[in-house]
């Protein structure tokens, strides 16, 4: 029902910890690794998917690097070239440092299937912040505020602002694989402005409406000091 597309890049060290979690979780969920990486980076990514073949659904794409210093342009760029590669009906976008979880993408799966119009789903997410070494090293934690109230707000401005007041980065979310794909060819577009692509496909689905939300926690994610506003 659903393929995780996980972008990557240089980081095969963070495929090899992906790759440990699904075989942990036992998922039903498929794995895309799509990686733009340079070489001996590449070869090294390659080599742990194709160790775990036979033990996950996960496959494994070779990207052309963008040559791009805005990373959020490389990961739409990544992820449109690969949709080609999803068969699920269903797709979520992951950093190569976050981790979704198993139940609560089922619960959102199941929530999608019950209304065939609904152009996103989510859950809750935790943020970590991880600073410092040795004794100096400290993580902290950050509930984030979604699912929010104006996700379901139905004015679909009054849903753009209030989701910019509280931005937090990438908006993830489980997305039928149609919508996905419409939505990144029309956002395609933009190219010239690369630094808005993850805003733009989160400004996207907020403005379309039909989101829905569960509960659950479905999401943590790798927060970065800059976007880490506060902890809970």
């Amino acid at each position: 029902m659903l393929t995780i597309v996980i972008p990557t890049r240089n980081r095969p060290k963070l495929i090899q910890t992906q790759l440990k979690y699904w075989a942990a979780a036992n998922p039903k969920q498929k794995l895309l690794i799509v990686d733009a990486s340079d070489e001996p980076f590449a070869n090294e990514g390659n080599a742990a998917v194709q160790n775990m073949v036979n033990h996950l659904p996960v496959q494994y794409e070779r990207a052309i690097p963008v040559n791009s210093p805005w990373v959020s342009y490389r990961t739409f760029t990544q992820t449109r070239e690969a949709l080609y590669r999803v068969d699920t009906p269903y797709v979520a976008v992951s950093g190569d440092d976050d981790f979704f979880v198993p139940n609560g993408l089922t619960k959102i799966i199941n929530m999608l299937e019950s209304s065939h119009d609904a152009i996103l789903g989510v859950g809750r997410s935790i943020g970590v912040l991880s600073t410092g070494i040795g004794e100096s090293a400290k993580v902290e934690f950050e509930l984030t505020p979604f699912p929010q109230q104006e996700l379901i707000d139905g004015n679909p401005f009054r849903r753009v602002i209030r989701q910019l007041a509280h931005f937090r980065g990438s908006y993830f979310g489980v997305m039928p694989r149609m919508a996905l794909e419409n939505a990144l060819n029309l956002l395609a577009e933009y190219e010239s402005n690369p630094v808005y692509m993850e805003v733009a496909l989160s400004l996207f689905c907020l403005a379309q409406g039909n989101i829905r939300r569960c509960n659950d926690l479905f999401l943590v994610r790798h927060i970065h000091e800059r976007s880490f506003s506060r902890t809970r």
